[in-house]
């Protein structure tokens, strides 16, 4: 195993350790290529949740009464539940607050200064107003022109 991904591994597991508790999670040291192996000890009723489960699940609490919220936390796990508010407000922000780059699909947020945006994804520049990719050569020649309809 190469020292690159050793390190991918170990950035992999720390990021496991710090979403799991010490009673769900474990690791093991594998003599064979010094793979790390990972285990989870995951409850009988454990679920994969899709996006758009989450966001049923997150609705179903927020429209709960405390009761229900209880048995929701035990049915799910307060963790999953969190994980569901968190995931769906952070969704609701990007898309209230930022574009995506036309090239890649990254979210873009703009906080001041000109239209002419490079995406820190794919390196593309693009015009915040209209989204259209922008020239490498000359990438200012979209606000300059009068004939463009992002013209300044």
């Amino acid at each position: 195993m190469s020292s690159e991904d050793r390190e991918a591994q170990e950035d992999e597991l720390l990021a496991l350790a710090s979403i799991y508790d010490g009673d769900e999670f474990r690791k093991a040291e594998s003599v064979q290529g010094g793979e790390t192996r990972i285990y989870l000890d995951l409850p009988q009723n454990f679920k994969i949740f899709v996006s758009e489960k989450l966001m049923d699940l997150r609705n179903e609490y927020l429209q709960a009464d405390e009761a229900n919220k209880r048995l929701l936390d035990q049915r799910y796990g307060k963790r999953v539940i969190q994980k569901a508010l968190e995931e769906m407000e952070s969704k609701e922000w990007l898309e209230k607050n930022s574009k995506s780059c036309p090239c890649c699909g990254t979210p873009i947020e703009k906080l001041d200064g000109c239209n002419k945006m490079t995406c820190t994804g794919c390196m593309q520049y693009f015009c915040w107003i209209c989204m259209g990719s922008l020239s490498r050569a000359n990438p200012y020649k979209h606000f300059n022109d009068p004939g463009s309809p992002c013209f300044n």
